[in-house]
């Protein structure tokens, strides 16, 4: 008998478990490191944000399962077509979620150099550069790729 950590889901599984993750990981975010950070509001509110993110992308994905679920139990032949559908727009919200703030990170740190202490704003300007340069990759390819499901729909008919 091989030990492996490896399992394969199902594509509906996989979104329940995302759903549940993330849920997850956004009221740890939201309720408990806030607190480990008291005395740096600042610190606190971006975790809070980052929190309220997660949490959110989260529940839109457990409410699209649970909508996948009422149209298996109705016996609806748009099942496919839903579950395709919430994917895509749920996949393509997740990358947004990260390439839209990437993008503006880099001019943000030069419009508001007074963020970071003397001397500092120079070691991170090529970190604030990779991560707009990583966020713009991410929405040119998020383009590409949604035009090419687009053009597939792939479905069960």
């Amino acid at each position: 008998m091989r030990w492996s950590f490896y399992h394969s889901f199902t594509p509906r599984q996989a979104g329940w478990i995302a759903g549940i993750v993330f849920t997850l990981i956004g009221m740890i975010l939201v309720l408990i490191v806030p607190a480990l950070f008291g005395a740096n509001q600042f610190v606190s509110n971006v975790i809070r944000l980052l929190g309220g993110v997660f949490l959110a992308l989260g529940v839109i994905s457990l409410v699209w399962m649970i909508g996948d679920l009422v149209l298996m139990f109705r016996g609806s032949r748009h099942r496919e077509r839903w579950f395709w559908w919430g994917n895509l727009l749920l996949g393509v919200l997740g990358a947004l979620l990260f390439a839209v703030p990437a993008v503006f990170l880099f001019p943000a740190m030069l419009l508001n150099p007074g963020v970071f202490a003397a001397g500092k704003l120079a070691e991170n300007l090529p970190i604030g550069a990779l991560f707009s340069i990583v966020g713009l990759a991410t929405m040119i390819a998020l383009y590409f790729i949604v035009r090419s499901q687009l053009r597939e729909r792939r479905w069960k008919k």
